[in-house]
């Protein structure tokens, strides 16, 4: 059985050090302090005005892009959770506080993941990622040719 390197992808490292957390002051990990700045985040916010599209919905309630943000992070800490506390992953440990806090910080970066992966879509979602794309292969095929 494959296992992870847990210390490898758990790094707190960060690229600025002004962003380095005084423990005294802040008891959370760094995991937990981008998942805050996440939330704190104007892209973030902005998304409550985004229209998540859902083709067909006959419902009278409009689905925001923030509002699947947050339905996905619900999901994504759910299996974080089930995966943390399985027998699998408490195998992995000798020392249970190891585990409890690795579990903390896998549980804020898929949460933070969860909400970020909506920001800078275009309108229309998926479907306008691929309009950009054919618009730019047909441009730049057409400038090329010129």
């Amino acid at each position: 059985m494959y296992r992870i390197n847990w210390d490898k992808y758990l790094s707190e490292k960060r690229w600025r050090e002004e962003h380095v957390i005084d423990e005294e002051k802040d008891r959370r990990n760094p995991f937990e302090v981008d998942f805050g700045k996440v939330i704190f985040c104007p892209a973030l916010r902005r998304m409550h005005d985004k229209t998540q599209v859902i083709p067909l919905s006959s419902g009278d309630c409009i689905l925001t892009r923030l509002t699947h943000s947050l339905h996905v992070m619900n999901i994504a800490e759910s299996l974080a959770c089930n995966y943390t506390r399985s027998e699998e992953f408490s195998n992995m440990y000798n020392d249970y506080d190891k585990a409890f806090n690795d579990a903390q910080r896998i549980r804020a970066i898929l949460k933070t993941a969860s909400l970020l992966h909506d920001i800078g879509n275009p309108p229309f979602g998926h479907f306008g990622e691929d309009t950009i794309k054919d618009y730019f292969v047909k441009f730049f095929n057409t400038a090329i040719l010129r």
